[in-house]
């Protein structure tokens, strides 16, 4: 038979064991939530894009020229995730690799000397091929990454730009892969690297069917001349 001190323990010991099991739910069930957490929805008619977002991420409101919508981490500012307006016709001719090296002339212009290119390929976005794009530089005494992913349209491009601190970034990858896999485009162009040689395939036989123009014309013109 137990005493009262040794019953008291007991009580005690159980309390904690008890307190420590609802810790241990809760942080389960946290962590469930913040995988689980629900989507909200971006659409823009407009510039013919929409997409979902863990509401793990809150709109910070701004008037950036360019920047269509910004989204940021509610307790943690990072990551961010943006989708920037490019103006002008794209051009489809530059190859991954000179367009991965403007990028990179983009962000040492603002400061980012040492930014470098950690990847570059093409993903599928909906039924379309993008360009994407990995840099990492330093910013404030902290190792950042970017993934960047282009997309043209005919007559402007979209620059999807998602931001993390590199210590975090593969464990926050699926939120930056929920909005990818989410996000849909209207009237984009699906951009190939065979895109510079199809287009000089195009110019070799638009220059035969001008050749053969001329050609009949001149013929016919001599023909004539000869009659008379």
């Amino acid at each position: 038979m137990m005493s009262s001190q040794h019953l008291r323990h007991f009580f005690l010991y159980s309390k904690a064991l008890a307190l420590c099991l609802s810790l241990f739910v809760c942080c389960v069930q946290a962590q469930d939530l913040s995988k689980d957490s629900a989507n909200l929805t971006y659409n823009s008619p407009t510039f013919g894009f929409s997409f979902s977002y863990s509401s793990v991420f809150e709109p910070v409101s701004l008037t950036t020229p360019g920047v269509l919508i910004l989204l940021s981490h509610q307790s943690s500012n990072y990551p961010t995730f943006n989708v920037i307006l490019l103006s002008g016709p794209p051009d489809l001719a530059t190859s991954p690799s000179k367009r991965a090296e403007r990028f990179i002339n983009q962000y040492r212009a603002v400061g980012l000397d040492s930014s470098k290119l950690i990847s570059s390929d093409l993903i599928e976005l909906g039924d379309k091929k993008v360009q994407s794009f990995e840099l990492q530089y330093p910013l404030q005494g902290e190792k950042m990454r970017s993934s960047l992913q282009w997309i043209p349209f005919n007559h402007y491009s979209l620059l999807l730009t998602y931001i993390d601190k590199e210590q975090n970034f593969k464990q926050n990858k699926h939120l930056h892969q929920a909005i990818l896999d989410s996000f849909t485009v209207t009237d984009a162009l699906s951009y190939s690297e065979d895109q510079p040689e199809l287009r000089a395939a195009l110019l070799y036989l638009l220059a035969i069917f001008l050749f053969i123009l001329i050609s009949g014309v001149l013929f016919w013109w001599v023909k004539c001349r000869n009659r008379l």
